[in-house]
């Protein structure tokens, strides 16, 4: 009985902890859910933003190898930092309902709203974003875009 407990609360943390990873295959599109970079072992290959899309090319541990649909070079990137396309608009929609200054939440779904031709909440997301402090030239640029829609 003893041994049969220790186990099971051990089995559990380990399904819980790889699930995500197992969810994640080669060919997903996946989308980046915070500011992080794109890795290979000599150091950053690019910039990704919350909303950025990426292409999986392989999976290996918690690690994706994944290439940006624009052609930029690829690279690693941890699981725990993307989700996948058909789960991104729920997962930015529950961050914004725990916590309402979440700019980077704001600023993924943004990206899902304009991909959906949403085009007036797009903008409404992206404004917000950039009220509650994410600054960055892609986002602005997003957004001087979206206004001349």
């Amino acid at each position: 009985m003893i041994r049969t407990a220790s186990i099971v609360p051990v089995a559990f943390v380990w399904l819980m902890i790889g699930s995500r990873a197992a969810a994640i295959d080669k060919g997903d599109l996946v989308i980046v859910t915070e500011a992080t970079e794109l890795r290979v072992p000599t150091g950053k290959v690019a910039d990704v933003a919350p909303g950025d899309s990426l292409n999986v090319e392989q999976v290996k541990d918690k690690w994706l190898w994944v290439k940006q649909p624009d052609g930029g070079k690829p690279g690693w990137i941890d699981t725990a930092k993307v989700v996948l396309f058909d789960g991104a608009m729920e997962h930015f929609n529950q961050r914004i309902e725990k916590n309402k200054q979440d700019a980077a939440a704001f600023a993924g779904r943004a990206a899902m709203l304009q991909s959906s031709f949403e085009w007036d909440k797009a903008l409404a997301d992206y404004d917000t974003a950039i009220e509650l402090g994410l600054k960055t030239s892609k986002l602005y640029c997003t957004r001087g875009f979206m206004r001349v829609m």
